[in-house]
């Protein structure tokens, strides 16, 4: 079975199966801010087979290798995709050439690109609401340019490229949608690098509200990690905290380290109220 890159600058994005939709919106697989672009620009569907691009009705057109396609049109290795100012091209991997653990693996720990979707629920044949499955995608992309973002010391830029996909996954979570606590963790994870580089409590806050909504307790790791970054948060109340805190206070059944990581995440609440 194939498997295909999107090249865009700098980055390899790995490209699943299913629909991929370049635009200027943040909805998009892949969000570019250029206004030659229309919100929802170019669709690519992506099979085990092949890579099929097309015009959603943009205003500029999108154009294969300088031709401007007109309908649907099948990309083959190395084409170059032209949609506004911005040049992307389509790499396939035949089997022996994939590795097991590509880039994104990296950035997801050990939860592979094909396991997500079978992590929520638990259950492998789940198959995840529409905006869950969008939120999923949309991480699995844009965190691979998230990380090189960081890496390159433009945080802004990672907030820019990962905010839609944890909305919408907070979103997902307060509709009533269950999820894998691995999974969980790596969003959090990912926002918790945001409220680290950039110091914005909003993200510590998220963290805490996709946990409650989830009614899953914060790991201990995490909980490290805001111990050290809340004195460097202005704007961190304790409020967010303590809902947190008597939501998860009132589980069925709390264990000995359960209740010991709520006492840890009291105790910073409480200081924080000392805080002018």
């Amino acid at each position: 079975m194939q498997q295909f890159r999107l090249r865009y600058r700098a980055h390899d994005i790995e490209l699943l199966p299913g629909e991929f939709v370049i635009g200027r919106s943040e909805d998009c697989q892949l969000s570019l801010d250029d206004a030659m672009i229309s919100r929802r620009h170019a669709l690519l569907r992506v099979s085990s087979t092949g890579v099929v691009v097309a015009d959603l009705g943009s205003r500029n057109g999108v154009a294969v290798n300088g031709d401007r396609v007109k309908e649907e049109r099948r990309l083959n290795d190395g084409d170059r995709i032209t949609v506004g100012k911005h040049e992307l091209v389509l790499s396939v991997l035949q089997p022996d050439s994939v590795r097991t653990r590509g880039p994104l693996a990296r950035t997801l720990g050990p939860v592979e690109l094909h396991d997500l979707d079978a992590l929520v629920h638990g259950r492998p044949q789940y198959t995840p609401t529409t905006g869950m499955a969008r939120a999923l995608g949309s991480f699995s992309t844009l965190s691979q340019l998230a990380d090189k973002a960081f890496a390159m010391g433009r945080p802004e830029e990672a907030e820019r490229l990962l905010a839609a996909p944890l909305n919408e996954f907070l979103k997902e979570i307060q509709k009533g949608a269950t999820i894998d606590p691995s999974v969980l963790g790596r969003f959090a994870s990912a926002a918790l690098r945001l409220a680290t580089e950039l110091q914005k409590a909003s993200w510590v806050e998220w963290i805490l509200q996709v946990y409650q909504r989830a009614g899953h307790f914060v790991p201990a790791a995490i909980i490290d990690a805001l111990l050290v970054l809340s004195p460097k948060l202005k704007h961190l109340g304790r409020k967010p905290i303590m809902d947190y805190v008597t939501t998860m206070q009132g589980a069925s059944s709390i264990t000995a380290n359960e209740r010991f990581l709520l006492q840890r995440l009291e105790s910073l609440a409480k200081r924080l109220a000392t805080i002018p």
